[in-house]
C-alpha cells in the first residue's frame, strides 16, 4: 500500500507553523502556551481537582482523568518534545477544520499580537498559540461524524462536546451510535481501573461545581433541536437526581445529628448517676 502525499500550501504552511512554534517554545524564546503547560504538569499533578472551578494553581486541570492519565504516560519523552508534537497536532487540526481558510485565519489574528487593532480576529490563532485543546476537539468532532469511536475523544476531555453523538441517535444511525457508546465505554473503563481514586476526586469536583439549572434555549424545528431537547431533558433527570441526593443527605445529616444530641445526653446522665 502506497501513500501518496501532495502539496497542500494550507496544509503544509500550517504544519510548518506547528513546528516552528513548538520549535520556539521548548527554546523558551516564544510566549508559554499556559494551556499546554497544565495539560503536561497533570501528569505529575498530586492534587488534579481544586474546590472550587475558579481555583487557579499549576497542577490543577479541570478536564476527566484520562487527560492526566495520559500526560503522566508520555512523561518520558520530556516537555520539549512533547510541546513541538503538540503544536504540530493543534495547527495540523486547525487545517483539518479551516482548510483553505487556515491562513487566513492565522493572518488576521497576527496585528493583535502586534498590538493592533481589537482581540476578536485574533480568537481562532489565540487558542492555538495557548496551546489549549479546542482545534483537536473540532478535528476530533468532525472525525467522529464518520469514525464513531472519536466520540470517547470528545467524553473524556470536554465532556459537553460529546452531545454530538445524539446526532446519531436522532437519525437513526443506531450502528454509529453503537460504535461511539462502546468505544466510550472501553476508555472509561480502562481509566477507572487505572485510577479509581481520580475519578471519585473528578466526580466529586464536577458535582461540587455542576450548574445542573443550565438549558438551552431557542431550539429550532429541525434535526438540531431535537438535539437541544434531548440535552435538555437529560439535564433535567440529571438535576432532579442531584436535588433527591442533596435531600436525603441533608436527611441523613440531620437524623445522625438527632442521635448525636440523644447519645450525647445519655452520656450527661450516665455521668450523673455515676457520681
Amino acid at each position: 500500500m502506497t501513500v501518496s502525499w501532495k502539496p497542500d500550501i494550507n496544509r503544509d504552511a500550517m504544519l510548518l507553523l506547528g513546528v516552528g512554534v513548538g520549535v520556539a517554545i521548548a527554546l523558551g524564546t516564544f510566549a508559554t502556551p499556559v494551556d499546554a503547560v497544565a495539560y503536561w504538569l497533570a501528569g505529575t499533578s498530586t492534587n488534579l481537582y481544586p474546590a472550587d472551578w475558579s481555583a487557579v494553581a499549576p497542577g490543577y486541570l479541570f478536564y476527566p482523568p484520562p487527560i492526566a492519565q495520559l500526560s503522566t504516560l508520555i512523561q518520558p519523552i520530556g516537555w520539549q518534545v512533547f510541546i513541538v508534537l503538540w503544536m504540530v497536532l493543534i495547527f495540523a487540526s486547525f487545517w483539518y477544520c479551516a482548510r483553505r481558510l487556515s491562513l487566513i485565519l492565522v493572518a488576521i489574528g497576527v496585528p493583535y499580537f502586534l498590538g493592533i487593532g481589537p482581540d476578536a480576529p485574533a480568537t481562532f490563532l489565540s487558542y492555538a498559540l495557548l496551546g489549549n485543546v479546542q482545534w483537536p476537539l473540532a478535528a476530533a468532532v468532525v472525525l467522529a461524524i464518520d469514525r464513531p469511536p472519536f466520540w470517547a475523544v470528545l467524553l473524556v476531555t470536554k465532556v459537553s462536546t460529546a452531545i454530538g453523538w445524539w446526532w446519531h441517535v436522532f437519525r437513526g444511525e443506531w450502528r454509529a451510535a453503537a460504535l461511539g457508546a462502546l468505544a466510550s465505554v472501553l476508555v472509561i473503563a480502562v481509566s477507572v481501573l487505572l485510577g479509581p481514586d481520580l475519578w471519585a476526586r473528578f466526580i466529586g469536583f464536577a458535582v461540587r461545581n455542576g450548574d445542573f439549572a443550565a438549558r438551552i434555549q431557542d431550539m429550532s424545528s429541525d434535526e438540531f433541536g431535537e438535539l437541544a431537547e434531548g440535552f435538555n431533558a437529560m439535564a433535567e433527570r440529571i438535576e432532579s437526581v442531584h436535588e433527591d441526593l442533596e435531600a436525603r443527605v441533608i436527611e441523613k445529616t440531620a437524623r445522625l445529628e438527632v442521635k448525636r444530641e440523644r447519645l450525647a445526653a445519655l452520656y450527661e446522665v450516665s455521668a450523673f448517676v455515676a457520681q
